[in-house]
């Protein structure tokens, strides 16, 4: 998904893709622009973990905070466009480094909030959970159980 008009290249091939900002790699790739960019700030340590960058931003840190607030209005954007084309029922965000208190998502709630159109958002969930040993089996199971209660009109479809 295009976010930045002639921006970095992406694994994909393409350029200024949402996940050469947002996913993991994405991020770091973030940062070490940032390093360059400020070359003299002992705040910017050499290769910080992501877990480290996200510490930084909350001791303090205004371009580690400015990095993930930027990420995060990538990701609200998008998924703000996401949830008014398909208006789901609702949206969940898990992975190995999320983190809901963290300032990306803070962030991204905000970008998403002003963008998705007003009803839609009146009563959207939106879970963000740090990924678990067991999520895979739950979506697994999911999509096993969504057949077991279709009405009958629906199994044919």
């Amino acid at each position: 998904m295009p976010c930045v008009p002639d921006g970095r290249r992406c694994e994909c091939g393409n350029q200024g893709c949402l996940e050469a900002y947002v996913a993991d790699h994405g991020v770091l790739a973030s940062y070490h622009e940032l390093r360059q960019k400020h070359p003299d700030d002992a705040w910017l340590a050499a290769d910080l973990s992501l877990d480290e960058i996200r510490a930084a931003a909350r001791e303090g840190n205004e371009h580690l905070h400015s990095l993930l607030a930027q990420t995060g209005k990538y990701l609200g954007t998008a998924l703000a466009s996401m949830v008014n084309i398909f208006n789901p029922e609702c949206v969940i965000l898990t992975g190995a480094h999320v983190h809901p208190d963290d300032v990306l998502f803070a962030s991204m709630r905000e970008t998403m909030h002003r963008y998705i159109f007003s009803r839609l958002d009146d009563d959207l969930p939106l879970v963000i959970a740090p990924v678990t040993s067991t999520r895979w089996a739950q979506g697994a199971g999911t999509l096993v159980l969504r057949h077991f209660f279709l009405s009958p009109a629906q199994v044919g479809t």
